[in-house]
């Protein structure tokens, strides 16, 4: 083959140990230099390694990025999993549906935004109550053994929850209404 028929654009030089080769961009052709390639990469990979027999502190730096790696995967895992929990736990309670059904009848996405907002806080809410009762049953709080007080205690936390939506939307236009008028 004629390296004069190829055009400079597909063709570079790569060189390793002082040998030049052809590198082509069309790779089936040239399956015989990938061949001639590999042993040459697998020494030089063999070379590198030796470099950790004359630094002794390269494997504690080593390590230190490894620990970082696996700590900063580890969190990025419990952030992605409390995302998708948290998801799936407003789909189970059908918020999610809700608010696009909210929001598809009215024909406002303000409305369904605000459909979700006002469930997510009374979902909010009822969890805080009944996380409350149960702080107040390992305690040993004597009205917490009652069923009735769990249900009391979940529905104030529920309506909590939506009088504290209420509460957020006028603090909401206080400050828009506040930013607005300096303009």
């Amino acid at each position: 083959m004629k390296l004069d028929n190829i055009k400079d654009s597909t063709k570079n030089i790569l060189t390793l140990d002082g040998v030049a080769f052809w590198y082509f961009h069309d790779m089936k052709q040239h399956a015989t230099l990938i061949l001639l390639l590999l042993p040459q990469l697998a020494f030089a990979a063999a070379g590198v390694a030796d470099v950790a027999d004359d630094d002794p502190n390269l494997f504690v730096v080593m390590m230190a990025m490894l620990l970082a790696f696996v700590v900063l995967m580890l969190i990025g895992l419990l952030v992605f999993a409390l995302f998708v929990g948290g998801a799936l736990l407003l789909a189970g309670m059908g918020i999610f549906s809700l608010s696009v059904i909210s929001g598809w009848y009215h024909r406002s996405f303000v409305k369904g935004v605000s459909t979700f907002f006002r469930l997510s806080l009374v979902a909010m809410g009822l969890v805080g109550g009944v996380l409350f009762a149960l702080v107040l049953h390992l305690l040993k709080v004597p009205l917490a053994s009652y069923p009735s007080t769990w249900i009391l205690v979940a529905v104030a936390g529920a309506a909590a929850g939506w009088v504290s939506f209420y509460f957020i939307k006028r603090l909401g236009k206080l400050l828009v209404d506040k930013f607005v008028a300096r303009r």
